[in-house]
């Protein structure tokens, strides 16, 4: 399993959506932004 948010997580994913076609079909209207915030829970 690939490392969170590593360059190979970041690959995977992309390769995941890229493939999707239900993420296609939901991604043809959509406008704007993504974003997201990754925090590291306290000790």
């Amino acid at each position: 399993m690939a490392k969170y948010f590593s360059q190979e997580w970041c690959d995977l994913y992309k390769e995941a959506l890229n493939d999707s076609k239900s993420y296609e079909e939901s991604a043809k209207t959509w406008e704007g932004d993504f974003i997201s915030s990754v925090r590291r829970e306290a000790p």
